[in-house]
């Protein structure tokens, strides 16, 4: 699934690799269809903003922002790993991954695909700390900071053997059960994201 010989270890379990470390073409092929007709559709908005962006009645799905870096994660009964397409860059042994993997084991979850956002939860100098830091930190940060790196779960792709990509359409049905699987809690490595469901109506 990953190319082990491009994994450059840092500290403890914990390795990255640069690019084209996954091995397994169907599943940089599913997640690179996500980034390019789903991920990327995502938008960064004010509240106030709201209303003059859409002017449908469409259902919208709106979470707390968290300046991080878009990310997937893999997990089966034999490995579980970060990375971001359609670069093929693969983190594995991240204490906030290993946190992840157990908990999925717990909840006798066999096989996932998750679109994570992974990110620092502290100020870099005067500033919140953003993508860039995230990247910096990955490749060459302190263990303390690499300890400190969360994972917001955002969505679920795959699910034991379920695609749930249709469920884009009603896409509450994915956010209810993100909710009953990793809760909300902002002080745990890994959790879904704070928002709601909303639907703003034609004027």
């Amino acid at each position: 699934m990953i190319d082990q010989s491009k994994l450059t270890p840092k500290h403890g379990s914990y390795a990255i690799a640069s690019q084209r470390a996954v091995s397994d073409p169907q599943l940089m092929g599913i997640a690179t269809e996500y980034e390019t007709n789903f991920s990327r559709k995502m938008i960064s908005l004010n509240p106030e903003q709201l209303e003059k962006r859409f002017t449908t009645t469409d259902l919208i799905l709106e979470t707390t922002k968290f300046d991080g870096e878009g990310v997937f994660v893999f997990f089966d009964q034999e490995q579980c790993f970060i990375f971001n397409a359609p670069s093929g860059r693969v983190r594995v042994g991240l204490p906030a991954l290993l946190e992840l993997q157990k908990h999925l084991q717990a909840q006798k979850i066999k096989k996932t695909l998750l679109r994570c956002e992974l990110y620092y939860p502290f100020p870099i100098g005067n500033k919140r700390a953003g993508i860039g830091d995230v990247i910096r930190i990955s490749f060459s940060g302190t263990l303390a900071e690499i300890t400190a790196l969360r994972l917001v779960i955002l969505d679920i792709i795959m699910l034991d053997g379920k695609d749930l990509r249709p469920n884009r359409s009603d896409f509450g049905k994915t956010w209810s059960l993100l909710a009953e699987l990793f809760g909300n809690d902002q002080n745990l490595p890994f959790f879904r994201a704070e928002g709601s469901i909303i639907v703003l109506l034609k004027r």
